[in-house]
């Protein structure tokens, strides 16, 4: 089997816990960081988030959702299956009705 990766479109997989689940959506802003390459940070956004949750592999009572973030510039370092933290960056709304 042949896998053949564009590195132009570089994504990253991401667990995002239940409590933070309801707050995200597409299009939001992140900041990616290599655990290998802890000096870089890359711009991403949020493309998609599951709309069904899993169960964590620490406690049954604990459910995550995958999120899926699209690297808007990448490089030479960024290879698949690099492990990354995320950041994204949340907005606070003030409902003034």
């Amino acid at each position: 089997m042949l896998v053949v990766v564009n590195p132009k479109t570089m994504r990253v997989r991401a667990r995002v816990n239940q409590v933070d689940w309801k707050t995200l959506r597409a299009g939001m802003s992140a900041t990616v960081r290599l655990d290998a390459y802890p000096d870089r940070r890359y711009r991403a956004r949020l493309a998609h988030i599951t709309p069904i949750a899993a169960t964590s592999q620490f406690s049954d009572r604990v459910h995550t959702f995958t999120a899926l973030l699209t690297i808007d510039d990448t490089d030479e370092v960024l290879t698949p299956d690099l492990s990354a933290s995320v950041e994204i960056e949340r907005f606070e709304w003030e409902d003034r009705s």
